[in-house]
């Protein structure tokens, strides 16, 4: 418990004040962690991303939220350059589905399919999270705090896995994500409706 208990205190004390947000280096730390950790595109992938880490063992689930922080900066970074791949608002939930499968599933593949899994999802989250128009047009290109709510998020949950010992608790776990699934395939299909203008009059 207390290695996680150190790393939640860190990386609250990494997003201070002037970090929380390049743009705006007066938001304070409440408000810059708002979006990323209560938009619930950013919200349930990185939940999503603890729950499974924590059916892993010990060292491989803190290997793939690393893992998932790093993705997060790749993405922000991609985003700052203008490198936006087609088709992401989908590719964002395609990421979320596949993990709520793999929660379902209790699915313990090879450390390097886990991370490439997981390095996609943090990579996705980072671009999206880097785009004012995924901000409500707030011009924001946050950094830290998509980076802290990814690590806070993603490390709670995983420890409210790995502590779902009972077997009433694990199935919920389970039930979860294949909820989790449910709602990614959604959404996805919802932006598909918006962006082709299916059922959409004019």
């Amino acid at each position: 418990m207390f290695p996680t208990v150190a790393v939640f205190l860190i990386l609250t004390v990494a997003a201070g004040d002037a970090f929380s947000h390049v743009m705006a280096p007066d938001t304070v730390l409440s408000e810059a962690l708002h979006h990323p950790a209560f938009d619930p595109v950013h919200a349930v992938a990185f939940a999503a991303a603890g729950l499974w880490a924590g059916q892993q063992d010990d060292r491989r689930g803190w290997i793939l939220l690393c893992v998932l922080c790093l993705g997060v900066v790749a993405g922000i970074a991609l985003a700052k350059i203008n490198w936006l791949p087609p088709g992401r608002s989908q590719s964002v939930f395609l990421g979320i589905t596949v993990l709520g499968i793999a929660i379902a599933a209790r699915w313990r593949p090879h450390l390097a399919i886990g991370i490439v899994l997981v390095a996609t999802v943090g990579v996705l989250q980072g671009i999206i999270g880097a785009l004012p128009e995924f901000k409500g047009g707030t011009g924001h290109h946050s950094a830290a705090d998509v980076v802290v709510a990814a690590g806070i998020l993603s490390i709670l949950a995983q420890e409210l896995s790995r502590r779902a010992t009972p077997a009433w608790a694990g199935i919920v776990i389970r039930v979860a994500g294949s909820w989790i699934a449910a709602a990614a395939i959604l959404l996805a299909a919802f932006t598909v409706r918006l962006q082709f203008g299916l059922g959409v009059s004019s």
